[in-house]
């Protein structure tokens, strides 16, 4: 109970830090509130709040965000709590003198750090399974020692839908090494949160593919299958009438309509290896500012050679698929950002294995976590929305500078 206590205090303690830093906003940020507030109108056109954001599209005369609606669904409640007590009024723009708006900085912590405390949690429950003792370590290292950071403190989609995926992953991982049971719910649950996963963050869509095979791993696959298949058919639901009421169709994202989202499949093209090498290994690459991922792969094949073999699969497939699906797209760093931010959904199932090499090798694993929460904490605190092409120079400099980040 002592350990538990203490692991609950550390992971607290990371969403806390997180959600005391009011950041600086952008066009993706402007555009999630955009659909807020059409939501809260009960429309799903940006009309009035289109000149706030470049992330839009023109369609049949009335301007829509660009961005799937699930973050804005899920930060709707938020929303509406915060006009309803009136908050809202009272609330400051440009706080410390900088580019920011506390409302964001609010409707972030509902849609970015909670869900990122949770996700570590989750993360530290499925490394346990796997190295107990060592998971709060390796949930932890995720919270502070990869993009998973600075996504916390951001209005941005990724963490939420990183979030639905991986829990739609640790239930399954539940279901499969728990007492057999003839019971289809869990996987509908699963399908459900992988759906739900995808409407807040499109890519997300290889991710449930994956646990969609992993359902099948065992047990009555026909079953399982068709359970999973039908939560997530569920979980695609208001997507589906998102898209009616906005563009007349089911099937019709907001994508189409973006200009360079129009060749290939949404952007996509066939996978570049030189964009896969610069992901992974620029100045920005997702492995120079978090190291550590290296022995998360690593601790994946410990994992595999212990017999966790279809978690270990899982985590392959994913990164590879998350992988070469950003390889392929025309914009791999996804602009503003402080690394190729279509790379999160793959960070927790490089996470959890860190227990097994935080046991086996202790000290190099120690030594790159501290690393990366170096590197991503200086990002964090100054400026981590870089430009396409900025040097990450300019974080030590805005450091040294004394140029940090307002808070709460």
């Amino acid at each position: 109970m002592a350990r538990r206590g203490s692991a609950l205090a550390a992971i607290a303690c990371v969403g806390v830090a997180a959600a005391f830093v009011i950041q600086g906003h952008g066009w993706n940020q402007w555009a999630h509130y955009a659909l807020i507030r059409a939501f809260d109108d009960g429309t799903t056109r940006i009309d009035r709040d289109n000149k706030l954001t470049g992330d839009k599209v023109y369609f049949q005369h009335h301007w829509y965000s660009a961005r799937a609606p699930g973050l804005a669904l899920a930060s709707l409640p938020a929303y509406e709590a915060l006009k309803t007590t009136e908050v809202a009024r009272h609330l400051q723009s440009r706080v410390g003198d900088r580019n920011n708006s506390e409302l964001l900085w609010l409707l972030g912590i509902w849609a970015a750090t909670l869900p990122a405390v949770a996700l570590m949690l989750l993360v530290r429950w499925v490394a346990e399974q796997v190295e107990p003792g060592f998971g709060t370590l390796a949930a932890v290292t995720l919270g502070l020692g990869t993009m998973v950071l600075p996504f916390s403190t951001l209005l941005f989609s990724h963490v939420l839908a990183t979030c639905l995926g991986f829990a739609a992953f640790a239930l399954l991982f539940r279901e499969h090494h728990g007492v057999a049971r003839r019971r289809p719910w869990p996987f509908a649950l699963a399908g459900l949160l992988a759906g739900l996963a995808v409407i807040s963050e499109y890519p997300v869509f290889i991710v449930a593919v994956v646990l969609g095979v992993y359902a099948l791993s065992s047990g009555d696959r026909v079953r399982r299958g068709l359970a999973y298949v039908a939560g997530f058919a569920a979980g695609l639901v208001p997507l589906a009438v998102y898209n009616d009421r906005a563009f007349g169709s089911i099937t019709h994202l907001s994508y189409a309509e973006v200009p360079r989202q129009q060749s290939g499949l949404f952007g996509i093209q066939f996978p570049r290896p030189i964009a896969a090498v610069e992901v992974l290994l620029s100045e920005r690459g997702l492995l120079t500012l978090s190291p550590v991922l290296v022995l998360g792969a690593i601790g994946a094949v410990l994992i595999y050679r212990r017999g966790w073999r279809w978690e270990a699969g899982v985590v392959a497939a994913v990164a590879v698929g998350v992988l070469v699906y950003d390889s392929g797209y025309f914009l791999p760093f996804g602009g503003s950002s402080p690394g190729a931010r279509f790379l999160i959904a793959m960070l927790p199932f490089l996470c959890f294995p860190l227990a097994a090499t935080y046991r086996r090798w202790p000290g190099p694993t120690i030594a790159l976590a501290t690393a990366s929460i170096v590197t991503l904490g200086i990002a964090t605190v100054t400026r981590p929305l870089l430009d396409e092409g900025s040097d990450v120079a300019l974080w030590a400099r805005h450091l040294l500078n004394g140029d940090i980040l307002p808070t709460a």
